[in-house]
């Protein structure tokens, strides 16, 4: 990520409140996320890479107000441990991969 000229790193209580430099698991963080249509948990569905009935589920949700019906719960929180370790691996490919291509010209924080 250092090598990524348009990649610019949060640092600690980053002296702003504009909600794209909140620092990520803070309360602040998760009150902007309840309120997101898209988080980095929802972007796979969202996007139509996942199954069709997860972006249907999460359309309705946001969209529509209806409530889902929990999923078992059996693994998730593997699945929980595992994005969150794995999730600057998925920040770095879309910053260097993807928006790099379509918006070379964005610094990303």
């Amino acid at each position: 990520m250092n090598e990524q000229p348009n990649y610019n790193a949060l640092v600690e209580n980053f002296p702003t409140d504009d909600t794209c430099f909140v620092h990520h698991n803070t309360d602040r963080w998760f009150d902007i996320r309840k309120r997101a249509k898209v988080t980095g948990s929802t972007c796979i569905a969202v996007v139509g890479l996942g199954k069709l009935k997860q972006q249907r589920k999460h359309f309705d949700k946001v969209m529509k107000g209806v409530e889902v019906i929990a999923e078992d719960t059996r693994g998730i929180s593997q699945r929980l441990i595992y994005g969150n370790e794995h999730e600057i691996d998925a920040i770095a490919t879309l910053i260097s991969k993807v928006l790099a291509l379509y918006y070379p010209e964005f610094n990303y924080f």
